[in-house]
């Protein structure tokens, strides 16, 4: 007999995203969605796929998904962004996976292949890029980074064959839209390492930033992206140097740490 699996959400305005994620995994035996605060018609289109939306307080992405990650019926369970799709390919290893006795009994999570897309291609420099998602939610826990956040597990797991696409920045709009609120929560997060803080300066920044280009477009072969490859490593780099230099004002004061609620995440 198949394993049930529940399909978890943290949404937060995501209505041009949010009907071809659900789309996508309309096969789930249960998705839950936790919304923390969407005024647009995120919820309306939802309803259509499922009855358990929860409002939520926004606690930071970790604490967000750990209390969303309860709401769900099943053992396991599959932690999922608005604007990602499970693809046919997938879908048939997630079930193969739930009906193969042996497999659920000896691991505890998969770390799920994802293709990340910029200005609609497929990105290599981004590649592979393995997220654990697919898990025992009676082992796994969360752990305590604002953006970057993921599960934690004991036991043994496994990697997928197959891949779930995520259209994370379909422009340079969107990207430096969320460039803001995500390099303030990295920044945060750097301050709660006291060594990697020790080495947080103005010039570190900047190396930090042409190790960083330096890593995306030619380590991760950004170059055989074209264009989108270069652009894309260029502005990876700018984010890194952000973050830094924001941890650099937290330091020394320039500013304060913002409450929880200012860096609640724009999609």
């Amino acid at each position: 007999m198949r394993q049930k699996v529940s399909f978890f959400i943290l949404t937060l305005n995501e209505e041009k995203n949010i009907e071809a994620c659900l789309k996508s995994i309309a096969w789930a035996d249960e998705i839950v969605i936790g919304d923390t605060g969407s005024t647009d018609n995120t919820l309306k289109i939802a309803r259509k796929y499922t009855k358990k939306i929860y409002r939520i307080p926004f606690l930071g992405h970790a604490k967000s998904k750990e209390m969303l990650s309860k709401k769900t019926t099943n053992e396991w369970v599959f932690s999922f962004d608005a604007d990602e799709r499970v693809t046919e390919l997938l879908k048939k290893e997630i079930i193969d996976f739930l009906q193969n006795d042996p497999k659920t009994g000896a691991y505890e999570g998969m770390r799920v292949l994802r293709w990340n897309y910029f200005w609609g291609k497929p990105m290599h420099c981004w590649h592979p890029d393995y997220q654990m998602r697919f898990y025992r939610k009676s082992r796994g826990k969360w752990n305590s980074a604002n953006i970057h956040c993921g599960v934690m597990l004991q036991g043994k797991t496994i990697s997928s064959e197959n891949y779930f696409e995520h259209y994370t920045d379909p422009d340079l709009f969107q990207f430096l839209r969320k460039m803001n609120p995500y390099t303030t929560s990295d920044a945060v997060d750097l301050t709660a390492n006291p060594e990697k803080m020790k080495k947080v300066g103005v010039g570190a920044a900047y190396l930090r930033g042409i190790a960083t280009f330096c890593k995306f477009y030619i380590a991760r072969r950004g170059f055989m992206d074209g264009k989108a490859g270069f652009v894309l490593s260029f502005y990876l780099a700018i984010h890194n140097i952000t973050r830094y230099l924001k941890a650099y004002e937290f330091k020394t004061g320039i500013s304060k740490v913002p409450p929880l609620e200012k860096m609640k995440s724009i999609f």
